[in-house]
């Protein structure tokens, strides 16, 4: 019938169109692409031509060898160009597509993004974030490196996606590379533009406790910790290892206690910072206040074996 129409008129689009779709349902590539190349020739102002001709190509990807798969990459770029779409219009329906729980469309709109403008970093860096999210996080530091190799961002803050990598080999890729993430943050800082003053300071922070964990000088990770502190003042753990590293260095327990308790202040529900501060007042030979603040911590976890042992040790010394 479509058939039928397009002889008696050979300029009617929307039969090209629907003819399309008649030949991909019966797996017949070369004549829906050759109906929707004559679409696009009548319409060619009309995106949704382009929009289908994608499609075509981006189901024929999974049908495909390597090589073949690498010609059609380009046909499916070219495709979705002629559709006018731009990497950030991709990236947002990415975004619109996650919020609504729907994960595996998103990671196709991010491919988009990546395919139609790959110079620059920003869906890459998306991508990143996406896998970061389902602990996927070999993928994860892939996806930031290549877009810090990109060349350039348009909408993604440059510190970032150094900043995650270099979390990611710090703390989740196994083994751990500390000499890299240290790298990676470094790099961040030298670039210094973070979408947040949260990540900011928290680049400086977890700079600081690579330098604590190597066993550099007190005074390189206390600075470290004071720039995350000036940055973010409300980064809990930067006053709590600031506080410690206070009394490392000058045996000064009230300097020590000040950002301690600046630490609570902000989470007084973490179990850990009294444990801290009881350590310190431990260290200083104040037991009761020690035995305070390990109490403290039990009242937030009765079960807690980090303020029990403490406890158990000083019953033992008596």
């Amino acid at each position: 019938l479509l058939n039928k129409a397009l002889a008696w008129d050979s300029n009617n689009a929307q039969a090209y169109r629907m003819l399309a779709r008649v030949h991909r349902s019966d797996a017949d590539w070369l004549a829906a692409e050759e109906a929707l190349g004559h679409y696009i020739k009548l319409k060619p102002e009309n995106p949704l031509g382009y929009l289908e001709l994608a499609g075509l190509y981006e189901e024929l990807e999974t049908l495909k060898n390597t090589a073949e798969k690498l010609a059609l990459a380009q046909r499916v770029t070219e495709a979705w160009q002629g559709t006018g779409y731009t990497a950030a219009r991709a990236i947002d329906r990415a975004s619109a597509a996650q919020a609504a729980g729907r994960d595996e469309e998103a990671l196709v709109w991010l491919w988009r993004a990546i395919a139609l403008q790959s110079e620059v970093g920003d869906g890459w860096h998306e991508l990143g974030l996406w896998y970061q999210k389902r602990q996927m996080w070999s993928q994860a530091a892939y996806a930031f490196e290549r877009a810090l190799d990109s060349g350039g961002f348009d909408r993604i803050s440059p510190g970032d996606p150094a900043y995650y990598v270099g979390l990611l080999y710090q703390s989740r890729l196994d083994p751990p590379d500390l000499r890299r993430a240290i790298k990676f943050y470094d790099q961040a800082l030298t670039v210094h533009q973070f979408s947040t003053e949260a990540i900011l300071a928290d680049c400086h922070y977890q700079r600081g406790e690579i330098l604590r964990l190597e066993g550099n000088s007190v005074e390189e990770y206390i600075a470290a910790y004071e720039l995350a502190v000036a940055a973010y003042p409300q980064h809990v753990w930067a006053h709590a290892r600031l506080g410690y590293a206070y009394y490392q260095r000058d045996r000064d327990v009230t300097a020590a206690e000040a950002e301690l308790k600046t630490a609570l202040s902000l989470a007084p529900s973490d179990k850990w910072l009294y444990i801290v501060l009881g350590d310190i007042y431990l260290r200083d030979g104040h037991k009761e206040q020690a035995r305070v603040e390990y109490h403290q911590a039990l009242e937030i976890d009765p079960s807690f074996s980090g303020a029990l042992a403490r406890l158990k040790a000083m019953e033992e010394e008596q």
